[in-house]
């Protein structure tokens, strides 16, 4: 939902994190996804929160009829005018053509880069790339040959950037500001591989994963209830009007905010909220500093500098507040940061090597008796569990194991290649699951 209303504000409003130095810009467009196994009902989520996008893109469509309707009698006219004006050889003013009108888009399905450019030329607003499988998306702007589409995602994730394209034979297109989200789902193994790929070294190290700031994963469920319940339609409804009023906002004067010479309108916090987020961006740096986050979190957490004014900004402009964003739309995104951080840290635990959700399914059939002592790696792989059915992810949930004493290693050498076999530590610790 949050996803959606920011690709409808996209780079129309923003707001100064800083209470003075107005150099930086910032804007509510974000990146996300969604983690979960095929059948975890990613997409009948993902379609009632985007009904406002749904809605927006009818009516754009009925608009862009009536408006190409009107064109072509209008083109129809301006030529029968120009031929009368050339036969009669007339001194008044040659007739003007008629302005082509253009189409107003909110989402895009599996688009190209290419095509992604010629839209945004007319929506320079910004449009919501959907994908449903973003790992596919994100390994196939790693292949050699994608550069410019990779620069191309890249520039458009802070909504101020600007990209110019030259085909051959159909001219050139230059963007010269442009703002693009993106959307999807991730299946657990795909994302997981991704991760541990980019973390070889295999994938650029230009924060590309890192700006899915919205990305979560949730746990399954454990304990299933049927329910069946009429819906609340109030919040539902409510929710859909949020997301329709936001388009409305470029045409209005938004109190308080100044209007850049490109049009956008720019919100500052409240003296409040300055102070509040001051203190939120001096511990964010603190940790930064730290020493303490690998790559992959140092790079991801960098970016919520910008993602705590998003969300405050956003959750200003769905409530319906004006003036100033107030402390309690920031202390509303402080806390929701919170929440997808952990989700943060729990994709970022397969940069380690380490698959929590494996390691914690070996240590249960450890403790159920399913795996002998002596096992070893291949024993544990023939046993075809999920998440630990090949070599790599077995050994990776073995390795963890050990590290955290729950497994002793032996290794035992009868002249060839040593094997090395595991047996269940007395002393584990239950605490890992």
């Amino acid at each position: 939902m949050l996803s959606a209303a920011g690709a409808v504000v996209g780079n129309t409003v923003g707001i100064f994190p800083y209470a003075n130095d107005e150099s930086w810009e910032v804007y509510p467009a974000l990146w996300g996804g969604i983690v979960g196994d095929p059948g975890s009902k990613k997409s009948p989520s993902l379609l009632h929160a985007h009904k406002p996008l749904q809605r927006l893109e009818e009516l754009a469509s009925q608009k862009y009829a009536q408006d190409i309707s009107i064109y072509e009698q209008a083109k129809a006219q301006f030529e029968q005018a120009l031929k009368a004006w050339s036969t009669s050889k007339s001194t008044n003013l040659k007739p003007t053509a008629p302005v082509e009108p253009k189409r107003e888009r909110y989402v895009v399905h599996d688009s190209t880069y290419q095509a992604l450019g010629v839209i945004l030329a007319d929506n320079p607003r910004g449009v919501l790339a959907l994908a449903d499988e973003l790992s596919g998306l994100l390994q196939g702007l790693d292949t050699a040959g994608q550069e410019s589409a990779r620069g191309f995602y890249l520039t458009g994730w802070s909504g101020t950037g600007g990209y110019s394209f030259d085909r051959v034979g159909r001219g050139s297109i230059t963007l010269d500001r442009y703002c693009l989200s993106v959307f999807g789902g991730f299946q657990p193994d795909r994302i997981k591989a991704y991760v541990q790929f980019s973390q070889r070294g295999n994938s650029k190290n230009d924060g590309l994963l890192q700006r899915f700031q919205l990305l979560v994963w949730p746990d399954p469920i454990g304990n299933f209830k049927f329910v069946d319940r009429v819906p609340n339609q109030k919040a539902i409804a409510k929710y859909n009007q949020a997301v329709l009023n936001l388009p409305k906002l470029d045409q209005q004067s938004l109190q308080g905010a100044r209007r850049l010479p490109n049009g956008s309108q720019l919100l500052h916090f409240s003296p409040k909220a300055q102070q509040a987020f001051n203190a939120w961006f001096v511990q964010n740096e603190t940790l930064l500093a730290s020493g303490g986050l690998d790559p992959a979190r140092q790079s991801h957490f960098a970016k919520y500098r910008s993602l705590i004014p998003a969300l405050a900004l956003l959750f200003h402009l769905l409530d319906g507040h004006t003036g100033p964003v107030c402390d309690d739309c920031l202390n509303r995104a402080v806390a929701f940061a919170d929440y997808i951080k952990k989700h943060a840290d729990r994709i970022y635990a397969s940069v380690s090597g380490h698959d929590h959700a494996a390691v914690r399914m070996l240590a249960e059939r450890l403790l159920s008796g399913q795996l002998p002592d002596g096992f070893t790696c291949r024993t544990l792989t023939l046993k075809g569990w999920a998440g630990l059915a090949t070599k790599e992810q077995a050994q990776a949930a073995v390795d963890a194991l050990v590290e955290y004493d729950w497994l002793i290693e032996t290794e035992i050498r009868s002249g060839g290649r040593p094997t090395v076999k595991y047996a269940l530590n007395p002393q584990a610790s239950t605490t890992l699951l």
